[in-house]
């Protein structure tokens, strides 16, 4: 673009969509046994259809399968490849040295899988000649950034292990006047079949199978026939309770922990900037792999999105358009994206350097940035500006973040 351009890009993305735990396998087996019963009280409601579709069904997971990564999460991963190098062609030419980028994943096979499929999109037959680093978890490890949750006591121990965090999904879905228990009986009479088989946790495996089918198989499976589109959007909101309390502000160390990654962020793209003005060699994009918990508390962290006050069991009909849903601001292959561009006929020198960032590939206002520096119809923020708001976040600064003392548990 006129008088820009981009100097550096930074992208931390969620793994593609992936195949569920071993444990769905079970619950597939489940629900295959429960097919042959449809309609033996002869009062089904379903159409014909649907039974029968229903009765054909087949397993489709396997014991094997642990969370990998499908092909169609490594199309949505080569996606975001594809168009990030449209956007920026300048970062990503024909002829880039592989180590002019880093790459970074944890240690499970579908953030692996997902780094590699996006260093092959943006360097081909040059990829073996990259450095993908995996980060390798473990109990003594305190520096991750990618899974900085699992090395935090405080997060560990406050959040993770509190059962109250299921405390409002109880209350909205298994309590005796519960949205579960109404579900129950309307599904009992959908399949014709005796309420007394159709447990409340019944009805919500019917709803995940229905939910991973559409998502790994890409096809609507025929557990879905029993679910009308009020029902679809109940179950949503009580999938997003279960998770209230992990991924949302109920304890402000949901987010905070994610101070490594922030600093990671924050620090390579002021490293850009200095690199530039220093007239050093710099690499022109650093790439993350990990998983929701990475990208929604590092968001929340950096004010880019809020997940506002925690879910309650009562809030369902209020503010259905504008609450948080986890699974549409970080779905599978979910990402922010950080651009760094430099402006040389910047009226002023401080605004020579301005960031875009972007989530889901949408173009995002940082909390920080008060006003726009505006190039050929683009608006960007000035660097000076968007790092006002993340001191804490440069390494080396006066209130730069401590990892230790935030996950710290006192006795």
């Amino acid at each position: 673009m006129r008088g820009c351009r981009p100097l550096y890009v930074y992208i931390v993305a969620r793994h593609g969509s992936r195949y569920p735990h071993k444990g769905i396998h079970a619950k597939n087996q489940r629900l295959f046994q429960l097919a042959r019963q449809i309609n033996t009280l002869g009062t089904a409601t379903l159409c014909s259809k649907d039974i029968q579709a229903l009765r054909n069904w087949r397993v489709w997971t396997n014991s094997s399968i642990n969370r990998n990564q499908t092909d169609y999460g490594d199309e949505e991963i080569r996606g975001i490849a594809r168009r990030f190098k449209r956007m920026l062609p300048e970062l990503f030419p024909e002829n880039a040295k592989p180590n002019k980028y880093s790459f970074l994943s944890s240690d499970f096979p579908r953030t692996i899988d997902s780094m590699q499929v996006f260093a092959e999109e943006i360097l081909g037959q040059r990829t073996n000649e990259a450095n993908l680093e995996v980060q390798v978890e473990g109990k003594n490890v305190t520096s991750s950034i990618i899974r900085s949750y699992k090395n935090c006591l405080k997060y560990q121990t406050q959040v993770f292990d509190n059962d109250e965090r299921f405390l409002q999904f109880n209350r909205f879905f298994l309590r005796n006047r519960g949205f579960g228990g109404r579900a129950r009986n309307l599904i009992a009479t959908r399949l014709g079949v005796p309420v007394s088989i159709v447990t409340k946790k019944l009805v919500f495996i019917f709803y995940e199978i229905c939910y991973l089918q559409q998502r790994v198989e890409t096809v609507n499976g025929p557990w879905c026939s029993l679910f009308s589109r009020l029902d679809l959007k109940r179950f949503e909101y009580a999938s997003d309770l279960k998770e209230t309390g992990l991924r949302t502000s109920l304890n402000e160390v949901t987010y905070k922990q994610s101070c490594p990654l922030a600093k990671d962020i924050i620090g390579n793209l002021n490293d850009a900037v200095e690199a530039d003005r220093t007239g050093g060699d710099h690499p022109m994009g650093a790439f993350r792999f990990g998983h929701v918990t990475t990208i929604l508390s590092v968001g929340e962290n950096l004010g880019l999105f809020q997940t506002g006050n925690p879910l309650r069991n009562g809030d369902y009909f209020v503010g259905q358009k504008t609450r948080f849903r986890s699974a549409r601001t970080i779905p599978s292959a979910g990402n922010l994206a950080f651009v760094l561009y430099k402006c040389e006929n910047a009226r002023a020198n401080n605004d020579r350097y301005s960031v875009e960032v972007y989530h889901n590939e949408k173009l995002v206002v940082p909390p920080s940035c008060s006003r726009f520096v505006e190039w050929d119809g683009n608006y960007f923020c000035p660097m000076q500006d968007f790092l006002r708001r993340y001191e804490e976040f440069i390494p080396g600064s006066r209130q730069e973040c401590n990892f230790e003392k935030i996950c710290r548990v006192r006795n």
